[in-house]
């Protein structure tokens, strides 16, 4: 299935409200529209989390399951496609800074931002450089572990 059709039919089922906002369903469907903002060929990594947050900055957040097979081709991804800054070696991982860019005006979930809002989404990516039971003493090659590409719809 296309990206193109994905949100299409994810666009009519937020529309059609599928489910009350807050409601696990209708957050399903706002944490996979996010996950369609990655790149083609990012789009179809396992979620691992999916939150809709009330009453706060961020307002949606979805991390997905990158496979270690693919860290050094995703880093790559994500640098051409957004600028992202190479994944740096911090303490027990590989980290960035958060890529930040706004939110599409056309995209279904920038309906309904707050009056003066600025809605936006904040991406930032995590690889695992060291195994539990090293504890931190010994680093492995970025690509040994899974790593986490995690987004979040923000209002400022």
């Amino acid at each position: 299935m296309t990206s193109f059709v994905k949100y299409t039919l994810l666009c009519l089922a937020l529309v059609l409200g599928t489910a009350a906002k807050g409601d696990a369903s209708a957050t399903q469907v706002e944490c996979e529209m996010l996950i369609l903002l990655l790149p083609e060929g990012l789009q179809n990594f396992p979620m691992a989390s999916c939150e809709h947050l009330e009453n706060a900055q961020v307002t949606i957040s979805t991390t997905v399951i990158v496979p270690a097979h693919r860290v050094v081709e995703v880093e790559r991804v994500l640098t051409a496609s957004y600028g992202m800054e190479p994944l740096q070696f911090v303490c027990c991982g590989y980290d960035t800074k958060l890529i930040v860019f706004p939110l599409p005006k056309s995209h279904p979930l920038a309906e309904g931002t707050p009056n003066g809002a600025f809605r936006s989404v904040m991406l930032s990516f995590f690889a695992v450089a060291s195994s539990q039971d090293d504890i931190g003493k010994t680093v492995h090659g970025l690509g040994a572990f899974d790593a986490t590409i995690t987004i979040e719809m923000v209002d400022y």
